[in-house]
């Protein structure tokens, strides 16, 4: 065990560019990102080769929590990022690829995204339940929080709900695994998923911006990692 813990910050001192021990692998920031190959769910493979000279922001979502329920949060997260890449022109102004990773094939990616409509109700209910007399304390708290956490309304109808990010359908969980995302017990879940993650990659396919989530809420907002991007680019 000490060998291998010295081995690791070793590599880690050395900045090589995939720490890998048996199923525990790292991509840090200052290294290039491993190039890789998956199924878009939306058509096509994203090559992540083919993006060198424009940055990329790579999202990893959780996806399920339990069997049959998927984080209504990465799902909000979703449909906050199609907002905010229209407001923003995201993409346009700051020479970005953003791609959504689920560990899941095309078949499944397709009922995370079918039950959006009915997850985005959820959210609301959080937000506004119907009767606040007979809430717990507890309740009453995460309601508050909720409002916070998640400000915009994005219910929608079955028949409106778009696709226009990037997803990637990353099937039997491969790249999800190589990068140690993997975890189907991640924050107390029981359910094929990953540990909600960013990646942002400069346009010589180095990660200049890496945030590991510790549990389902604490991710970067988007305005937050807008401004990651813009010193990204000051600096280029």
């Amino acid at each position: 065990m000490k060998t291998k813990t010295s081995l690791l910050l070793i590599a880690l001192l050395l900045g090589t560019s995939l720490v890998s021990f048996g199923q525990m692998k790292a991509v840090i920031v200052g290294q290039e990102m491993p190039e890789f190959k998956a199924a878009i769910y939306q058509g096509g493979e994203f090559d992540l080769n083919n993006y060198k000279g424009k940055n990329v922001m790579l999202i990893f979502n959780r996806g399920l929590v339990v069997p049959n329920h998927w984080c209504n949060i990465c799902q909000y997260n979703y449909m906050e990022m199609i907002d905010f890449d229209k407001l923003n022109q995201l993409e346009e102004k700051h020479n970005l690829k953003v791609a959504f990773v689920l560990p899941y094939s095309k078949d499944t990616v397709a009922q995370w995204i079918a039950t959006i409509p009915q997850q985005m109700k959820v959210v609301e209910q959080w937000k506004y339940p119907a009767d606040t007399t007979k809430l717990s304390e507890g309740r009453k708290r995460w309601m508050h929080t909720a409002r916070k956490m998640f400000p915009k309304d994005h219910t929608i109808k079955p028949e409106d709900v778009k696709t226009p990010l990037t997803i990637i359908a990353d099937a039997d969980h491969k790249l999800t695994d190589s990068l140690g995302l993997y975890d189907p017990k991640f924050d107390g879940g029981n359910a094929p998923q990953a540990i909600p993650c960013v990646f942002i990659i400069d346009k010589n396919g180095v990660v200049q911006f890496k945030y590991l989530s510790q549990n389902t809420i604490d991710r970067p907002s988007y305005s937050y990692l807008e401004k990651v991007l813009d010193d990204m680019i000051d600096n280029q």
